[in-house]
Order: structure tokens, then sequence, then C-alpha cells
């Protein structure tokens, strides 16, 4: 679950294209809202996907566990320490605003051994970056090489052939 969809349940407003997305979930009916059922903690869906068998942790925003992060006074924003408003912070402190809980590298690696992960998948930071934990913390995104694979030479929509081509990293 991502935080625009957070923040639909919660009923929040939070940005330009809330207004938007407001009036398209106004008209979503009591069946489509029950999709999302609400976690005994109060909580929306699922906040994690952990595959143990290969040691891969995906969240939409971070992997801390927001009981851990939220501080006892915060009443009306806590949902915004959920995992979903996590996001990685290029500075050596950790901190809230009202986009989210802004941690630490190393806190996402602690993280990830407490739930004996080796992979991190987040989402929500609108900027890609790759680290590696080996002792010390290191970007290794500016080292990857983008290269193209075929995939498919099947065009679905048009039902024709043609070549597609996907890049990994």
């Amino acid at each position: 679950m991502g935080n625009h969809d957070e923040a639909f349940l919660y009923n929040k407003l939070i940005g330009a294209s809330s207004i938007e997305s407001m009036n398209a979930h106004q008209k979503l009916n009591d069946e489509d809202i029950a999709f999302f059922k609400q976690n005994k903690d109060g909580t929306f869906g699922q906040q994690l996907f952990l595959d143990k068998k290969n040691g891969i942790l995906c969240v939409h925003g971070g992997p801390l566990d927001p009981q851990k992060i939220t501080p006892k006074n915060a009443h009306d924003e806590s949902w915004l320490y959920q995992r979903s408003w996590q996001r990685l912070t290029p500075e050596d402190f950790e901190f809230f605003s009202y986009a989210g809980y802004h941690y630490k590298a190393s806190s996402a690696f602690s993280e990830a051994k407490n739930n004996q992960s080796q992979v991190i998948l987040c989402g929500h930071q609108h900027i890609e970056t790759a680290l590696v934990q080996d002792g010390e913390i290191h970007e290794i995104y500016s080292s990857l090489k983008v290269t193209q694979e075929k995939t498919s030479t099947y065009n679905w929509k048009k039902g024709k052939s043609k070549l597609f081509r996907h890049a990994i990293i």
C-alpha cells in the first residue's frame, strides 16, 4: 500500500493531486472500500512483503517498525510514521516532517537484518539509488551499467510481432 492510499483511508489531503484523488475516491462504494481491511493496530492493508526464502524485504516507503519510531505524543500525525510514509534521508540524522518519517540507511539495514533480509526494495523515494553495506554503507547506483535484454517479440495490444526490450541494471 502506498502513501496516497493511506492518505485517502485516513481522509487526509496530501498535495495538489489529492483533490482529484479524493473526487475519484468519493465514487467508491462501501464494497470497494471494504477491500482495504483495517488491521488490529488501526493501520490499513499490508505494510510490507517479506520473502524469507530469498531474503527480500519490499515496502512502499521504508522498512522501520512504526511502533519503534512513533513518539508517544504523536496523536493526530501518528499515521505519518507508517512504513508507506517513510523515506530515506541523505542527512546524518532521522527526523519527522509532514511528508513522513525520514530514516538513515543504517536504520534500514538494521531492520533488514532483524528480518533476515539481504535485499531491501523501497519505493516512495522519487530518486533511484542503490546502497550496499559491507561494514560501511556505499552508494553503487552511479557505477551500475544499464543493459538491455530481449523479453518479447509480440505486441499484445496491436496483435503484431515487434521486438520489446527491458532495461536490466
